[in-house]
Formats: C-alpha cells, sequence, structure tokens
C-alpha cells in the first residue's frame, strides 16, 4: 500500500485592495495563481447543509 503524505498547498494568504486599484498576480507556471483565484472565489459561497 503506498504511503500518501499530506501537504498544506496554502498556509495562509492575505489580500488587500483599494476601490478602484488595479493589480496583476504573476508568478512562474505552476505556483498556484489559479488554484488561489479560485479558492477566493469559492469562499464567497455559502454552503447549505
Amino acid at each position: 500500500m503506498p504511503i500518501i503524505k499530506l501537504t498544506h498547498a496554502v498556509d495562509d494568504i492575505f489580500f488587500s485592495l483599494d476601490e478602484g486599484e488595479i493589480v496583476s498576480y504573476i508568478g512562474a507556471n505552476g505556483t498556484g495563481k489559479s488554484t488561489t483565484i479560485k479558492m477566493m472565489c469559492r469562499s464567497n459561497i455559502k454552503k447549505n447543509i
């Protein structure tokens, strides 16, 4: 049976933007840019349990 090691993909992240501010989000391929944006967008979704 293979051993699976669990790791945290994102441990802590904080963004602060002012109204009307334009920013860019850059990084090397495979560093989790799209995943981070998807996580932030989903954090505003209320789940019905």
